[in-house]
């Protein structure tokens, strides 16, 4: 395993943006073109599911205090 030097940016193919829910039990990715929505609570934790198509130029995401919707620019 080799891991980047700290402080030095490494870029992810395909890969924008990443959220995590207020509550903490969810977080929003963007990448390949799609926002994907990903339940990492202990009790529901679960595979990625897409919640949209997004531009491939979008590159960040965000949760709305409410965590009812995401948006990404």
């Amino acid at each position: 395993l080799r891991l980047p030097t700290p402080g030095i940016i490494v870029t992810a193919p395909g890969f924008t943006g990443l959220a995590l829910a207020p509550s903490g039990t969810r977080i929003a990715l963007l990448a390949l073109g799609r926002l994907y929505i990903v339940d990492v609570s202990a009790a529901r934790a679960a595979a990625p599911r897409v919640a949209a198509a997004v531009p491939l130029t979008a590159s960040g995401v965000a949760w709305a205090p409410d965590e009812r919707a995401v948006v990404w620019s």
